[in-house]
């Protein structure tokens, strides 16, 4: 006996045929019945705007998911004769119903333009005429010693700095630039100019908005040779078709699930490079955009030591040139967290960075901008995000057929990586073992208490015999010698548990608190399946998920 026919013998053909409020399954040998994906409902005849013709209607209510490909059969069965068999199908309507990945627009407000690396400038003007003040700072001096700063041709008020007159050094005393300078003769009285220089590089700042979901939803109804197609979108919900070969009403009701990763970003102020338009930053903005907390950036630049710090506040810190030093006033500027992501970079190319947002967990691979770089700021949703489709067609006898089919999964582990860090990844494999097109869900549950998983579940649709590798994030922050484990399980959309798998790997304790400088690795292992597809108890031990012998051996039981 073939392999195919051997699986349709042991396994059964899985379908689910809604109409009205009834769930049917033919040839499936469970003794448990598998929940329907939607709800068949039959509607009286209401005239109204629609355009449909004024006949009984069946409404059918399907989940759908990025990742997820659903795909049923309408057919139409002719009425019988009282006393005679029923009537075979007359016609089929195929209808494949797919979601794109949900993008997460964040609106952007201008906020403010701010220098990317603003530094001070320390210059020493020897007095050799005596008490005359050589530094110059006046407000109405056409050449103070810092010079003028000029934007648009405009000169910037207060960009002229301050000075410190009449310093006399000596071993005891202090004054801002000293560390630059050194000790001087007390006999050589000096001044000190002291400026801003705010760079060649310039960045827009911008307050982020509540996200506005866009995805669409795409609907192929087809019959015979013939076909045709719907987008449904958050924008535009609801399309209606006259065409008599599909009259069809269909409706995007509405979102099943919250979007989990969805960043809350009003908190931040998003940096883009945007001046000038020759420089390398700017032209690879996306990978220099910083997230910067709004309490770590001061708008009207009044406050010393946050991103935007103005001429003004730089000056005030005239008065204290003696217990002061270069620099003070303009720490944690965008350079400053723009390279210390750089540096963590450069110990560990995967790490989770705090300002650099390509390298965010939660945008990598997914942040891109729409024309217009600097008004949207774009989040995709990989994960399971259910999404309610609501479809009403002319049919008096129709029944939607959902087919399935068993999965597997093939292997399941936790690759090496470095202790106390975000690397964690978890691989799973999985394959369609059965015979027909099927929607698989993959959820990453009942870890230990100290390991985080950032995606807890993914949805792929696969052709028999097809396989996918999926990825998990998943870590520790805790500096444990320990065992760790997750439950890793295979289902079908409307929770039919096919295969699940405990994953089990180690994680290390280190004597630094900083690991990365030792780069010490938690050891990844391979996780035990236990099949229990049957729900049989022979079955629910642990096996070689990956031989073929035991898991036929497990399909057996319960089915001859």
């Amino acid at each position: 006996m073939s392999r195919k026919s051997s699986n349709l013998k042991k396994r059964g053909l899985l379908c689910l045929m809604l109409t009205a409020v009834f769930v049917l399954c033919t040839n499936v040998t469970m003794t448990q019945a598998a929940a329907p994906i939607g709800e068949v409902k039959f509607q009286d005849c209401i005239l109204d705007e629609d355009g449909l013709d004024c006949e009984e209607k069946i409404t059918i209510t399907v989940p759908v998911s990025y990742g997820l490909s659903q795909t049923m059969d309408a057919v139409t069965s002719t009425a019988a004769a009282a006393g005679e068999p029923q009537a075979l199908l007359e016609e089929t309507r195929r209808i494949e119903i797919t979601k794109s990945v949900p993008v997460l627009n964040y609106p952007l407000t201008y906020f403010h333009t701010v220098s990317y690396y603003p530094q001070e400038q320390v210059l020493k003007e020897p007095n050799t005429t005596g008490p005359c003040f050589i530094c110059i700072d006046s407000p109405d001096s056409n050449c103070p010693t810092c010079g003028w700063t000029y934007i648009d041709g405009k000169k910037v008020e207060h960009s002229q700095g301050f000075c410190v007159h009449d310093i006399i050094d000596s071993a005891c005393s202090w004054w801002r630039g000293k560390e630059l300078y050194g000790q001087h003769p007390n006999d050589s009285p000096f001044s000190t100019a002291h400026c801003v220089k705010m760079g060649d590089v310039y960045f827009h700042g911008y307050e982020i908005g509540k996200f506005i979901k866009s995805y669409e939803i795409d609907i192929v109804m087809k019959k015979g040779g013939d076909s045709i197609n719907f987008k449904l979108s958050p924008a535009a919900p609801l399309v209606v078709s006259t065409d008599p070969d599909f009259l069809v009403k269909a409706q995007l009701v509405g979102d099943l699930d919250e979007y989990k990763g969805a960043m809350e970003l009003d908190n931040y102020i998003l940096y883009i490079p945007a001046a000038p338009d020759t420089h390398p930053m700017v032209q690879d903005y996306q990978n220099n955009m910083l997230l910067v907390p709004r309490e770590e950036a001061s708008k009207d630049g009044g406050e010393l030591d946050k991103v935007g710090v103005s001429f003004y506040k730089f000056r005030t810190q005239a008065g204290n040139w003696s217990v002061s030093e270069a620099g003070d006033g303009l720490h944690n500027q965008l350079f400053h967290k723009h390279n210390s992501d750089l540096q963590e970079l450069v110990l560990n190319p995967k790490a989770e960075l705090t300002y650099l947002v390509h390298g965010k967990r939660d945008f990598k691979g997914s942040m891109g901008f729409e024309t217009g770089m600097d008004k949207i700021l774009q989040h995709k949703i990989t994960g399971i995000n259910n999404s309610l489709v609501s479809l009403t067609m002319d049919a008096f006898e129709t029944k939607v057929i959902q087919t399935q089919s068993v999965g597997v999964i093939n292997e399941a582990f936790v690759e090496t990586f470095t202790s106390l860090s975000n690397e964690g990844t978890m691989n799973v494999k999985i394959e369609n073992f059965g015979d027909f097109p099927t929607d698989y869900i993959v959820t990453v549950t009942d870890c230990s208490m100290t390991i985080l998983h950032a995606i807890p579940a993914q949805a792929r649709s696969l052709n028999p015999e097809n396989t996918v590798d999926l990825k998990f994030d998943i870590y520790t922050h805790d500096n444990l010698d320990a065992t760790h484990e997750c439950l890793c399980t295979l289902t079908s959309p409307t929770g039919q548990e096919y295969d699940s798998v405990w994953v089990v790997f180690d994680s290390k304790k280190h004597k630094s608190q900083f690991s990365w400088d030792l780069q010490e690795k938690n050891t990844g292992s391979e996780g035990e399946g236990g099949l229990s597809f049957l729900g049989d108890s022979t079955c629910d031990k642990k096996v070689d998920f990956r031989d073929f012998a035991d898991l036929a051996r497990c399909w057996l039981v319960g089915v001859e």
